[in-house]
């Protein structure tokens, strides 16, 4: 979800929506609110230009890194593991936000709308699927952890939580393509150069974008803060790891759940910050029209707002690796295959092959 699927709802703003920036000649008569007679179409601001170009970068930036997560899990067997399939479910819903969204929103601030031309109903049903599944996501993997934390005897059957956990991210994706269907449905080509999600009753935006506000962030974060909240208590009872002895199975394997479980912590403490101010513009276009979408400061926020979001999508893929889930041991593996080597594991095979022809010819009498 973002502001400018709301912005058209404002009786008195339109959001353009076309490939290429108008003639003023199109545009006249389509005036901004209070400025009668006013184009629509403003030139952007230095700030949103220079920001423009930030976020193709980052949009570059985080496909790869991204690619990269979802390439080590799928490539790598000892990766199938349920913690790291549920940062792959991140990486897939962070590649598809930036390559669907994050491009989209740049070129937009400098001046090119192309969302008409891709299918309105498309391109912001997607938003928002991509959006659901990411904050679900979340709340899914802090109950997990809960799970493992408070509950270890019930995740002792790694295969059967396997399992459960696939089915589970399945369902996830499920239940956002249903939850956001009013987008799909609602949502129109308006003049031919704005996509708009259009109610036919007087409070349909409110309640809708309030609706999707308390979905897309406050109920998945409520439900990851009461599972870290539960943990926390248990881990009040529980002896630190001082008490065991130094190398212990029992030592090692608590600093390995506490590694993971900072880890998953970092990233939903991250998504919350991220997404805070979009959802904050989103309740404020709704609840308080008279804003005036072309200030200054409107805007500066807005663009910031959105850099956030993004950046957030850039750098999930680097804390993956802190979880100490295997990421850190094959990255390499990926440095070979894009220069068009094997992979680290089939190169360990190859050389042991190797080591071991050399050994037996050298054993020949």
């Amino acid at each position: 979800m973002t502001m400018d699927d709301v912005e058209p709802m404002v009786e008195h703003t339109l959001t353009p929506g076309t490939l290429t920036p108008l003639p003023a000649n199109m545009t006249e008569g389509l005036g901004s609110g209070g400025n009668e007679g006013g184009d629509l179409y403003k030139d952007p601001l230095l700030y949103q230009t220079v920001l423009a170009y930030v976020l193709l970068a980052v949009t570059g930036c985080g496909l790869v890194l991204n690619g990269v997560v979802l390439y080590i899990v799928v490539r790598h067997r000892d990766m199938h593991k349920v913690t790291n399939f549920f940062f792959a479910n991140l990486a897939l819903t962070d590649f598809l936000l930036l390559m669907l969204h994050a491009s989209t929103s740049s070129l937009e601030m400098l001046g090119y709308y192309f969302a008409v031309q891709l299918g309105c109903s498309t391109v912001q049903y997607s938003r928002y699927v991509v959006a659901q599944v990411t904050c679900l996501t979340l709340a899914l993997m802090s109950y997990d952890r809960y799970r493992v934390v408070v509950h270890p005897l019930s995740s002792l059957n790694s295969r059967k939580r396997l399992r459960s956990m696939m089915a589970a991210i399945l369902g996830i994706w499920i239940i956002s393509f249903a939850l956001h269907l009013p987008v799909a449905i609602f949502s129109v080509n308006s003049f031919g150069i704005t996509c708009s999600i259009i109610f036919t009753w007087k409070y349909g935006p409110k309640m809708f974008f309030t609706y999707t506000v308390v979905v897309l962030y406050v109920l998945p974060l409520a439900i990851a803060t009461a599972c870290y909240i539960l943990i926390w208590l248990h881990l009040r009872q529980q002896p630190s790891l001082g008490a065991f002895a130094p190398g212990s199975h029992q030592s090692q394997r608590g600093r390995r759940m506490q590694t993971t479980l900072c880890a998953i912590i970092l990233v939903v403490v991250m998504f919350a910050v991220s997404w805070f101010g979009e959802h904050l513009f989103i309740l404020l276009i709704v609840w308080h029209p008279q804003i005036d979408f072309w200030s200054n400061g409107y805007r500066i926020g807005a663009a910031t707002a959105k850099l956030t979001i993004y950046l957030n999508s850039m750098l999930n893929p680097v804390v993956y690796p802190l979880a100490g889930t295997g990421f850190r041991r094959h990255l390499p593996s990926c440095g070979r295959c894009c220069k068009g080597r094997p992979d680290g594991e089939s190169s360990g095979l190859g050389l042991q092959a190797a080591n071991t022809s050399r050994t037996t010819h050298t054993r020949r009498p």
